[in-house]
Protein backbone atom coordinates (compact mmCIF):
# COMPACT_ATOMS: atom_id res chain seq x y z
CA UNK A 1 0.00 0.00 0.00
CA UNK A 2 1.36 3.60 -0.98
CA UNK A 3 0.32 4.71 2.61
CA UNK A 4 1.59 2.14 4.56
CA UNK A 5 4.22 2.97 6.63
CA UNK A 6 7.57 0.52 7.05
CA UNK A 7 9.61 1.12 10.08
CA UNK A 8 13.09 1.04 9.17
CA UNK A 9 15.84 1.43 11.82
CA UNK A 10 18.68 2.34 9.42
CA UNK A 11 16.00 5.65 8.02
CA UNK A 12 13.84 6.43 11.02
CA UNK A 13 15.93 5.80 14.68
CA UNK A 14 16.75 8.80 16.09
CA UNK A 15 19.06 6.75 18.74
CA UNK A 16 17.18 7.58 21.73
CA UNK A 17 15.40 3.95 22.29
CA UNK A 18 12.26 5.90 23.92
CA UNK A 19 11.53 7.82 20.98
CA UNK A 20 12.11 5.54 18.64
CA UNK A 21 9.44 2.73 20.52
CA UNK A 22 6.99 5.83 20.55
CA UNK A 23 7.64 6.54 16.63
CA UNK A 24 7.15 2.57 16.00
CA UNK A 25 3.84 2.95 17.90
CA UNK A 26 3.27 6.15 15.79
CA UNK A 27 3.36 4.30 12.79
CA UNK A 28 1.40 1.71 14.22
CA UNK A 29 -1.29 3.74 14.79
CA UNK A 30 -1.06 5.31 11.20
CA UNK A 31 -1.30 2.14 9.24
CA UNK A 32 -4.51 1.24 11.11
CA UNK A 33 -6.07 4.00 10.57
CA UNK A 34 -5.19 4.44 7.09
CA UNK A 35 -5.91 0.29 6.52
CA UNK A 36 -9.55 0.98 7.95
CA UNK A 37 -9.81 4.09 5.59
CA UNK A 38 -8.62 1.75 2.45
CA UNK A 39 -11.23 -0.76 3.74
CA UNK A 40 -13.70 1.66 4.75
CA UNK A 41 -14.55 0.60 7.97
CA UNK A 42 -16.97 2.40 10.18
CA UNK A 43 -16.06 5.97 11.00
CA UNK A 44 -16.56 4.80 14.23
CA UNK A 45 -13.34 2.76 14.35
CA UNK A 46 -11.59 4.74 12.35
CA UNK A 47 -12.21 7.61 14.89
CA UNK A 48 -11.52 5.55 18.24
CA UNK A 49 -8.02 5.44 16.49
CA UNK A 50 -7.70 8.59 15.44
CA UNK A 51 -8.25 9.34 19.33
CA UNK A 52 -6.38 6.87 20.28
CA UNK A 53 -3.59 8.42 17.75
CA UNK A 54 -4.25 11.74 19.59
CA UNK A 55 -3.99 10.74 22.88
CA UNK A 56 -0.49 8.88 22.28
CA UNK A 57 0.81 11.56 20.30
CA UNK A 58 -0.06 14.50 23.12
CA UNK A 59 1.79 11.84 25.20
CA UNK A 60 4.77 11.24 23.25
CA UNK A 61 5.41 14.69 22.19
CA UNK A 62 5.01 15.95 26.02
CA UNK A 63 7.71 13.31 27.04
CA UNK A 64 10.53 14.93 24.20
CA UNK A 65 9.43 18.15 25.71
CA UNK A 66 10.16 17.51 29.03
CA UNK A 67 13.33 15.60 27.39
CA UNK A 68 14.64 18.76 25.42
CA UNK A 69 13.80 21.25 28.43
CA UNK A 70 16.12 18.76 30.68
CA UNK A 71 18.94 18.71 28.13
CA UNK A 72 18.76 22.27 26.84
CA UNK A 73 18.28 21.28 23.72
CA UNK A 74 18.18 24.89 21.59
CA UNK A 75 15.36 24.10 18.93
CA UNK A 76 13.01 23.53 21.68
CA UNK A 77 10.92 26.74 20.95
CA UNK A 78 10.76 25.65 17.30
CA UNK A 79 10.02 21.73 18.12
CA UNK A 80 7.54 22.57 20.47
CA UNK A 81 5.54 25.34 17.99
CA UNK A 82 5.96 21.84 15.68
CA UNK A 83 4.14 19.95 18.19
CA UNK A 84 1.13 21.92 18.84
CA UNK A 85 0.11 22.00 15.39
CA UNK A 86 0.64 18.51 14.86
CA UNK A 87 -1.44 18.05 17.66
CA UNK A 88 -4.39 20.86 16.16
CA UNK A 89 -4.34 19.23 13.18
CA UNK A 90 -4.91 15.89 14.55
CA UNK A 91 -7.56 16.66 16.50
CA UNK A 92 -9.39 18.81 13.48
CA UNK A 93 -9.08 14.99 12.40
CA UNK A 94 -10.37 13.57 14.65
CA UNK A 95 -13.37 16.22 14.73
CA UNK A 96 -14.04 15.71 11.13
CA UNK A 97 -14.42 11.63 11.61
CA UNK A 98 -17.06 12.55 14.78
CA UNK A 99 -19.07 15.23 13.04
CA UNK A 100 -18.98 14.88 9.08
CA UNK A 101 -17.97 11.69 8.62
CA UNK A 102 -19.50 11.59 5.04
CA UNK A 103 -16.77 14.80 4.05
CA UNK A 104 -13.90 12.95 5.67
CA UNK A 105 -11.93 12.69 2.57
CA UNK A 106 -10.04 9.17 2.55
CA UNK A 107 -7.03 10.48 0.27
CA UNK A 108 -6.24 13.52 1.92
CA UNK A 109 -6.26 11.85 5.54
CA UNK A 110 -3.85 8.97 4.40
CA UNK A 111 -1.68 11.17 2.81
CA UNK A 112 -1.63 13.69 5.94
CA UNK A 113 -1.01 11.09 8.28
CA UNK A 114 1.82 9.61 6.61
CA UNK A 115 3.38 12.41 5.54
CA UNK A 116 3.22 13.67 9.42
CA UNK A 117 4.72 10.80 10.58
CA UNK A 118 7.66 10.11 8.69
CA UNK A 119 8.45 13.70 7.56
CA UNK A 120 8.54 14.85 11.41
CA UNK A 121 10.61 12.27 12.29
CA UNK A 122 13.43 12.26 9.99
CA UNK A 123 13.41 16.28 10.44
CA UNK A 124 12.50 17.68 13.34
CA UNK A 125 13.04 14.82 15.78
CA UNK A 126 16.33 13.51 13.32
CA UNK A 127 17.85 16.80 14.95
CA UNK A 128 16.85 15.86 18.15
CA UNK A 129 18.05 12.56 18.27
CA UNK A 130 21.71 13.68 16.99
CA UNK A 131 21.47 16.40 19.61
CA UNK A 132 20.81 13.83 22.69
CA UNK A 133 23.31 11.65 20.92
CA UNK A 134 26.02 14.05 21.29
CA UNK A 135 25.98 15.12 24.55
CA UNK A 136 25.89 11.25 25.54
CA UNK A 137 23.49 11.76 28.06
CA UNK A 138 21.51 8.54 30.01
CA UNK A 139 17.44 8.93 28.56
Amino acid sequence: MKNHLTWDEHHHSVGIARIDDEHRHIFELVNRINDALVSREQFESIGDTLEELLTFTKAHFAHEEQTMAKQAYPGTAAHAKEHRLLVEQINNLVESAQHYPSYFRTSLVTAFLTDWAELHILSDDRKLGDFLVAREKDL
